[in-house]
């Protein structure tokens, strides 16, 4: 959803409280999308959705092949997978408000190069 090229996603936490244990919200997420490609490559993660490694080839059939070899809902899986690529823009353009960027405006660059990123990803 973000173009997380470096695994962060495999950083999972707990909370726990008392006996309760729960997965933890997403953390320390980075994206791709700031940062150019160069002319005739594709964006590689890696991690696989669905066994498709490529950016520009997780479509909703390789959510699928995920949620089947995750033991998901396929039709839940694509509506949270929906869900989360529409809020994903505005989710990051808060966390760049929270970040005091009076000093050398490398914030203001990110934001112009990223936000458009996410907001194709979160039209399609």
């Amino acid at each position: 959803m973000v173009g997380a090229p470096d695994a962060h996603a495999r950083n999972y936490a707990v909370l726990l409280d008392g006996d309760s244990v729960e997965l933890a919200p997403l953390f320390d997420v980075a994206s791709g999308f700031a940062y150019g490609v160069r002319p005739g490559s594709s964006r590689v993660l890696s991690m696989s959705v669905g066994g498709t490694f490529l950016v520009d080839g997780i479509d909703r059939d390789a959510w699928a092949r995920f949620a089947d070899a995750a033991h998901l809902d396929p039709a839940r899986v694509a509506d949270r997978v929906r869900d989360m690529r529409s809020r994903a823009p505005d989710a990051f353009a808060q966390a760049l408000d929270d970040v005091d960027d009076d000093v050398d405006g490398h914030t203001a660059e990110l934001r112009e190069r990223l936000l458009p990123e996410l907001r194709v990803g979160a039209a399609s």
